[in-house]
């Protein structure tokens, strides 16, 4: 976790420097619009990388268990 930032929606789901790996990975495939939070939870495509990414990320798993799309 991030211990410079407040952990925000916005910190964690576009810019937490200690979770940079993980949003490469999971967000890549939907190339610049990974940074619009907008697209990221509106669109199909955005809905779904992030959901990759919150699963690569391991926050929820205990309460929420896996959810990494299918």
């Amino acid at each position: 976790a991030c211990h410079n930032h407040d952990e925000t929606v916005m910190h964690f789901l576009v810019v937490c420097p200690a979770r940079e790996r993980q949003r490469q990975i999971a967000l890549a495939s939907i190339g610049r619009n990974a940074r619009s939070l907008a697209y990221l939870l509106a669109n199909p495509e955005g809905v779904k990388a992030l959901f990759k990414y919150i699963a690569l990320t391991g926050l929820f798993t205990a309460t929420f268990g896996d959810v990494a799309p299918e």
